[in-house]
């Protein structure tokens, strides 16, 4: 039972933690004002998903010389153990049909 009251009010706290997020959701708004990056970073995760599933976990001659996609995408995400498994979810969920495309805006509604 203590479980229970735990996970309702884990769940509160969550919704009121996110509420203004969610109603800008839910209006079609995914807050992408000057400053707070999630319009970029949402097509870097993007972008980075697409090296992922085409093999380039280390390198791509797109990048250029010396383009690692460590080095290069270093800051957006490459390295983040969450994306990464945040991008073998969504591959396994697109190989049973679960999943559509990953473009930009799945990755906006995936960061809400």
């Amino acid at each position: 039972m203590k479980k229970a009251y735990l996970f309702a009010a884990s769940l509160l706290i969550s919704i009121c933690a996110h509420a203004f997020f969610l109603k800008e959701w839910a209006e079609g708004r995914y807050m992408t004002g000057p400053g707070d990056g999630l319009a970029q970073m949402i097509v870097f995760k993007k972008m980075l998903f697409e090296q992922y599933m085409q093999g380039n976990f280390f390198y791509n001659y797109s990048f250029g010389l010396g383009g690692g996609v460590y080095s290069q995408l270093g800051y957006y995400f490459s390295v983040s153990f969450l994306f990464i498994l945040t991008s073998a979810v969504v591959r396994i969920l697109q190989l049973v049909h679960l999943a559509g495309e990953a473009d930009t805006l799945f990755w906006a509604q995936a960061a809400v």
